[in-house]
């Protein structure tokens, strides 16, 4: 199942935890301060492209 959702992504493979993780880091950091309210799919494009 985890190999065939792969396929599906835009990108071509699955998120690797470090990079769900930058993000995570980035909006609790001090340059982050005046986001508020957003989301952020993190989905190698599947959204966009699959709309």
């Amino acid at each position: 199942m985890f190999e065939r959702l792969a396929q599906s992504q835009p990108i071509g493979r699955m998120a690797k935890p470090e990079e769900i993780a930058k993000l995570a880091l980035f909006l609790c950091s001090d340059d982050a301060a005046f986001i508020t309210g957003n989301d952020y799919p993190i989905d190698g494009g599947f959204v966009k492209l699959n709309n």
